[in-house]
């Protein structure tokens, strides 16, 4: 667990091993997602009414996130609470270590 703090707020970042997946959450204690908002969170250019806002952003970091999750068999997903914070998460199948050969070579480019 780490956790990082000032005086406007904490972000904590978890992992957890579990049932064959890796499973990595970021919580803050920020503005929270309005409940009407949502539903748009995960689509193209959306900023959720950010765009005129000191807020920097362009709305297609979590829809990148979304599609490279996907394609590697995983997901994402989110909790928020208007005034309260967010937190979002990420699942991934794990590899284990015994997975690969021993006798694998390993190549830098």
């Amino acid at each position: 667990m780490l956790i990082v703090a000032s005086e406007t707020g904490r972000v904590t970042i978890l992992c957890q091993k579990t049932d064959g997946k890796v499973r990595i959450c970021v919580e803050d204690t920020g503005l929270g997602i309005p409940e009407n908002l949502q539903s748009e969170l995960f689509q193209p250019f959306q900023r959720l009414g950010a765009e005129t806002t000191h807020i920097e952003g362009t709305g297609i970091g979590l829809v990148l996130c979304r599609y490279l999750l996907e394609a590697m068999h995983g997901s994402i997903g989110f909790n928020s609470e208007p005034g309260v914070g967010s937190q979002f998460w990420l699942e991934l199948p794990s590899a284990e270590a015994a997975a690969f050969p021993a006798s694998a070579e390993t190549h830098l480019i």
